[in-house]
């Protein structure tokens, strides 16, 4: 699908045009291929540490994206229980120790 280029009339028209040429999955590909490279750079610290990092800037991210009108706000919701998740992960593994 080709997008009409005489659309864009800003810069802040243009990430509209990624998406619309993508069927809106560019800006979430995006976010989960960081997400993945924070995950992967964080975990020499742990599982349960990288997966809050990683989830905590996947959710920052996801937010400023769905604000922006980019994202659909149930792949934040994802982010923020993979946040949920690393913590409770690494709060019960404190309590095992």
């Amino acid at each position: 699908m080709t997008s009409n280029w005489t659309n864009i009339t800003s810069f802040s028209s243009l990430p509209g045009i990624a998406n619309d040429i993508s069927s809106g999955s560019f800006w979430t590909g995006i976010l989960v291929m960081i997400f993945g490279v924070t995950f992967l750079i964080t975990i020499e610290y742990g599982f349960n540490t990288a997966m809050m990092i990683a989830g905590f800037v996947g959710l920052v991210l996801g937010l400023l994206l769905f604000s922006a009108g980019l994202m659909a706000q149930w792949i934040v919701w994802v982010f923020l229980s993979v946040l949920v998740f690393g913590m409770l992960i690494a709060y019960f593994q404190s309590r095992g120790e």
